[in-house]
């Protein structure tokens, strides 16, 4: 009976630990399963949002700014009549009875198909000289400072009669902007509406005076004369350097005509 007994007892024993280790183990298999669930689910998110982020760095934040260009500008081409909205979101009407149209595109800002008028090709094909007449007009006074061109600006300083004094009497003026006040007159003395109405009225080429100084820093004249730059002639092709001076001018011309950027360059000095 005692045997028996304890052969009845070791067997309870045994029960309860298989029955204890079976449940240790189908706790740890579920908590184990629900681990791998939860990896699975946060691996997804982290990859979702992976994708989501490239998609709206190389999809949608572009789109979003190219609808916001297209919302400032909202008509990309327009002729007689057409409205335009500047860049500082000013507006005025095109006019242009010559059948000639404006073109802007945001997704190429120089576009070149435009055209002045019906009997002129459009910028993006080549000038014939031959068979094309130029009707042109000067853009005096807006890179070279002159009296007669832009006197108002020399009205703000009595005396100056020059560039050069202008430059010296702006940048002694720091109340009052200092050389600021040649870049702002840069940027307003000759607008984009400046630009449509002289197309507007039939013209084709305009003639951009730039002072050599913009490229290089001499004293001198534009002119050799009185106007524009330094006061005086300053035998420039004469002398020792005359040579030295000669090369020195075929250079800047180089400069002016060579296309660095790409053919539109080109198109723009012309």
């Amino acid at each position: 009976m005692l045997y028996s007994s304890s052969n009845h007892l070791d067997s309870s024993s045994d029960i309860r630990a298989t029955s204890k280790e079976n449940s240790w183990r189908k706790r740890f298999t579920g908590q184990s399963k629900l681990t791998v669930v939860l990896l699975v689910i946060v691996t997804t998110c982290l990859v979702a949002c992976a994708i989501f982020l490239l998609v709206y760095l190389k999809v949608l934040k572009p789109r979003s700014r190219n609808d916001a260009v297209v919302a400032i500008f909202p008509v990309t081409s327009g002729g007689n009549g057409s409205q335009i909205v500047m860049e500082a979101g000013t507006e005025f009407v095109y006019s242009n009875p010559f059948s000639g149209f404006w073109v802007y595109d945001p997704n190429d800002p120089f576009k070149s198909t435009a055209q002045s008028n019906s009997w002129t090709p459009p910028l993006n094909t080549s000038w014939d000289f031959t068979t094309h007449r130029i009707h042109g007009v000067n853009l005096g006074g807006l890179f070279i400072l002159e009296h007669m061109t832009s006197p108002a600006i020399f009205e703000r300083y009595p005396g100056t009669v020059d560039e050069w004094d202008l430059s010296v009497a702006m940048a002694d003026d720091q109340s009052n902007g200092g050389l600021s006040q040649i870049e702002e007159h840069y940027r307003t003395f000759i607008t984009e509406k400046d630009i449509a109405e002289i197309a507007g009225t039939g013209l084709t080429w305009v003639r951009l005076p730039i002072g050599f100084w913009a490229i290089e820093t001499w004293p001198g004249s534009a002119n050799g004369g009185t106007t524009g730059g330094k006061w005086g002639q300053l035998e420039f092709l004469n002398g020792v350097m005359g040579i030295a001076n000669a090369q020195r001018m075929l250079y800047y011309i180089r400069v002016l005509a060579q296309d660095p950027n790409g053919p539109m360059s080109c198109q723009c000095l012309a």
